[in-house]
């Protein structure tokens, strides 16, 4: 068994064009009884290996048929056996404080980073406010938290538990967008965020800050849609559900009868709550 198993998930770079990992290359200390899964999900196959890194074990799979990133990371964690597990989107700096963060973690506790972005906080958000507070704090028993998934730690006993409510840790039903959100939705509802720890500080690139190309904004709003659509079905009460869906029903069908506007998220919303699965779904 690995002390710590760690994830970079890789789409459309090599290797060495991804951040996280060349963070991690550049990095003194050794990485001890520690595995790292090098995931490429297309979507193409890589063409070099990665660069030297300084783990025990160095794997690389590809999936270039782009599988959902929670069917990967449950996958990761199916697939290796360890105390814990780190998971890293490509465009990360990982520091050498936040590794050294990792050893106050026990199997019995989870995670999560300060995420800063140009020098700004966004994460995590402890109920329903920004965290402002200083690393290594512990969330309260009756506190519910939330953040992205990059830099996300889980602990053995942490990820049995959900599995025990759950069978599995993430949501297969979300592909992209929905897969954080729905995880710390988990970890609300059966009172988990007493586990987790607040983590030493890490920069990473948010794509809801980027100036993007109309192709890519477009691709986002569809995503994004499809998401909120799949939690207002399968994670809020029955009847504010259906109430949501109504009310973007009829707010789209006014802007289209007045051709205001062609509402994509709108419509995509609708279509996705009516369908119940993701578009890329089998």
């Amino acid at each position: 068994m690995y002390r710590t198993a760690f994830l970079i998930l890789l789409y459309g770079k090599e290797a060495q064009d991804s951040i996280s990992i060349e963070s991690l290359s550049k990095l003194d200390s050794e990485l001890e009884n520690c595995k790292l899964l090098i995931w490429n999900n297309g979507p193409d196959y890589l063409k070099n290996e990665p660069v030297k890194l300084k783990f025990n074990d160095v794997e690389t799979v590809e999936t270039v048929e782009n599988l959902g990133l929670a069917s990967i990371y449950n996958s990761f964690i199916d697939k290796v056996d360890a105390e814990q597990y780190v998971i890293f989107d490509d465009d990360t700096v990982v520091t050498a404080e936040y590794l050294r963060s990792l050893t106050t973690l026990s199997i019995d506790n989870a995670g999560v980073p300060i995420i800063s972005h140009g020098n700004k906080r966004y994460e995590p958000v402890v109920n329903g406010r920004l965290f402002k507070g200083e690393p290594y704090t512990e969330v309260g028993e009756n506190d519910t938290i939330t953040s992205i998934g990059s830099g996300l730690v889980l602990g053995r006993n942490v990820i049995n538990t959900v599995k025990s409510q759950y069978q599995h840790v993430f949501d297969e039903r979300f592909m992209l967008y929905g897969v954080d959100d729905t995880f710390f939705r988990r970890i609300n509802a059966i009172r988990l965020g007493q586990r987790f720890i607040i983590l030493t500080a890490l920069s990473h690139s948010l794509s809801r800050l980027e100036d993007e190309n109309s192709q890519t904004k477009a691709f986002r709003i569809k995503e994004r849609a499809y998401a909120h659509a799949l939690i207002c079905k399968f994670y809020k009460p029955r009847r504010l559900s259906l109430t949501l869906f109504l009310k973007n029903c009829f707010k789209y069908s006014v802007k289209r009868l007045f051709n205001i506007e062609n509402d994509l998220h709108q419509k995509f919303f609708i279509i996705a709550y009516f369908k119940g699965k993701h578009y890329r779904a089998g």
